[in-house]
């Protein structure tokens, strides 16, 4: 006799064998239970972090904003998974304006670790060892100034024949030049006419959230 029950619990439990095969490689996949019931079945690992476009936490994925672990927003089981990476009175870490990356090789960053710069000002260290160019003005200063007046009094005396003796008091005046030694030359500062603008030091890039993954 054909036991329809007991056919239709195979076909179910085939398919979903099926569906949960197919869909391995998914965060989240959807399998059917023996009643019948599509099941929502997650594959993560707390501490996982992704990518998505989603604005808001959402099964198990809480958004890396900088909230506190102890934060009202994180029901109690992913406050106790934050608690265990990042301490007691720690934060999530705020993915805002960053990128991720694996720890330094030498052992001195620790995850979680927040780094780096959106911009780099160079300084005198950064530009390249090189000789600006050199300027010098011409020696030609060679020069004199004239028009100013010279004046003086001079007294004169008699002849010594002359009987009685007399004497007589002569001015004179004129137009006198300084002399000519003036050559000389001035040290010029170059300057570089940098304004001291920082760099932006951002790719081509596609703006998305970062999410932690802290279970349901």
């Amino acid at each position: 006799m054909f036991n329809k029950t007991k056919h239709t619990k195979l076909f179910i439990l085939t398919f979903a064998l099926v569906l949960f095969t197919l869909s391995t490689n998914a965060q989240e996949v959807r399998v059917i239970d023996n009643k019948g019931t599509i099941q929502t079945v997650s594959k993560n690992t707390p501490g996982d972090i992704k990518y998505g476009i989603q604005t808001d936490d959402h099964h198990g994925w809480y958004l890396l904003d900088g909230r506190s672990v102890n934060d009202v927003r994180l029901p109690t089981n992913a406050q106790t998974v934050a608690i265990s990476f990042f301490g007691t009175s720690g934060n999530l870490p705020n993915a805002a304006d960053k990128v991720l990356k694996h720890p330094h090789e030498n052992g001195s960053q620790n995850i979680g670790d927040i780094g780096g710069s959106a911009t780099t000002t160079l300084t005198r260290n950064n530009i390249p060892n090189y000789n600006l160019p050199t300027a010098n003005t011409t020696t030609n200063g060679n020069h004199s100034h004239t028009g100013f007046t010279v004046s003086g009094t001079q007294i004169l005396s008699t002849p010594r024949h002359q009987d009685p003796p007399y004497y007589r008091v002569v001015t004179s005046s004129g137009v006198g030049n300084t002399s000519v030694n003036g050559n000389h030359n001035h040290t010029v500062t170059v300057n570089s006419g940098g304004n001291n603008e920082p760099i932006q030091r951002y790719q081509p890039y596609l703006v998305v959230n970062t999410f932690i993954y802290l279970g349901l």
